[in-house]
Parts: structure tokens; C-alpha cells; sequence
């Protein structure tokens, strides 16, 4: 019965350092996701195709806020609306939640022309924030590595 309970207690405090690890990296996962739907937008839009289009074609972070931004539209919201709806739900840093809000703001009225200044500021601010992101995703190693630790210790203190 004792070895269960240590055998236990061993996997709790694994599973808190792997929770508090993913907690720690899942801002870097959203900001690495978005990065590569608005490439992937980017491309869309290079080959002619429509917004609406373009969020049909494409699954991911990116482009779910791109249809709920359209659909928000298609409800009669004003563009600064649907452009918060769009950037309110992000699961990364307030940066990155302004940055697409102003991207989003305007953008069924934007020219072919202005589309890649658009893309540009939010790939920049994309970048950014995914620099920013590592340095906690580095501390998401120390938080598994620890749980890890301090299972073993309290499995060997009990024994």
C-alpha cells in the first residue's frame, strides 16, 4: 500500500510539472500557429483569392478568427466590432491581440495593395511576441524537469 502511495505521489508531482509546462509554452504554440496561417494567408491572397475564400480554404488559429471576423460582418457589425471580435479571443499576449485587431480593422475595404503592408505589421508584431514567448517556453524545461525532481525526492524520502 505504501509503495501505491508513493508510486502515486511520484506521478502527481510529474503531471503538475508537464501541466504547469504546458501552460508555460501554449502562448508561444498560439503566437507560432498564427504565424503560419498568416503565411498561409498571405499566400492566398498572393494568388488572387477572396477573404472569404481564403478563410474556407485554411484551417487553424488564423483563420478561425478571419471567419469570425467575416461572419461578424456578415451580421452587420461595424468593422471595429468584428475587428475586436476577431482579435478578442487570441490565446497569446495583449500585443498580439491589438496587433490583430488593427489588422483586422478594415480589412474587407483594404486595396490589393495595402493587404501585404497589413501582413508585414502583423507578421512584425507576430515575431515579436514569439521572441518574447521563448523565454518562457525555456522556462517550461525548469517546471517539467522540476516536477520530475522533487517526485523522485519525495519517492526516495519515503521509502
Amino acid at each position: 500500500m505504501k509503495t501505491i502511495g508513493i508510486a502515486l505521489l511520484f506521478g502527481l508531482c510529474c503531471m503538475i510539472g508537464v501541466r504547469l509546462s504546458a501552460k508555460k509554452t501554449a502562448p508561444l504554440k498560439a503566437v507560432r500557429e498564427l504565424l503560419s496561417g498568416l503565411c498561409a494567408f498571405s499566400d492566398c491572397v498572393t494568388g488572387g483569392a477572396t477573404l472569404s475564400a481564403a478563410a474556407e480554404s485554411s484551417e487553424g488559429l488564423f483563420f478561425e478568427r478571419l471567419s469570425a471576423y467575416l461572419s461578424a460582418l456578415k451580421e452587420g457589425a461595424p468593422q471595429a466590432i468584428a475587428a475586436k471580435t476577431a482579435g478578442a479571443q487570441l490565446k497569446a499576449s495583449d500585443a498580439v491581440s491589438c496587433g490583430a485587431e488593427r489588422f483586422f480593422n478594415g480589412l474587407s475595404q483594404a486595396s490589393g495593395s495595402e493587404l501585404p503592408e497589413r501582413i508585414d505589421a502583423l507578421k512584425t508584431v507576430l515575431e515579436r511576441a514569439e521572441r518574447e514567448a521563448e523565454g518562457e517556453s525555456k522556462q517550461a524545461r525548469v517546471l517539467r524537469s522540476a516536477g520530475f525532481l522533487i517526485g523522485t525526492g519525495l519517492a526516495i524520502l519515503l521509502l
